[in-house]
């Protein structure tokens, strides 16, 4: 059986803090860790929420200017996420 697991990412210029949390009232909220702010990272992050059948959501924060040389190495770190999102990788979603 599928289940939710909901991924928050606090973006900065070189990491991505990462919180999950699991679906229902009774679901665990924890600290994941630090990732490096890259495509390649993310994706390895995705493939370890998506073990177990977890089907993950993410919703993402960033300041401004936090996220300009991210993912993909041009500045649209928003370009690279959804490029994973339609690749089936992941769900956008603000919760």
């Amino acid at each position: 059986m599928n289940k939710a697991l909901y991924v928050g990412l606090d973006v900065h210029k070189d990491t991505i803090a990462v919180a999950v949390a699991e679906d229902g009232r009774s679901g665990e909220i924890r600290f994941h860790g630090a990732i490096v702010n890259s495509a390649d990272a993310v994706l390895r992050l995705t493939k370890t929420l998506t073990k177990n059948g977890h089907i993950p959501s993410f919703c993402y924060e960033a300041a401004p200017d936090a996220n300009r040389s991210t993912a993909d190495g041009n500045g649209t770190g928003e370009k690279a996420y959804h490029d994973r999102v339609k690749q089936g990788i992941g769900k956008r979603g603000r919760h």
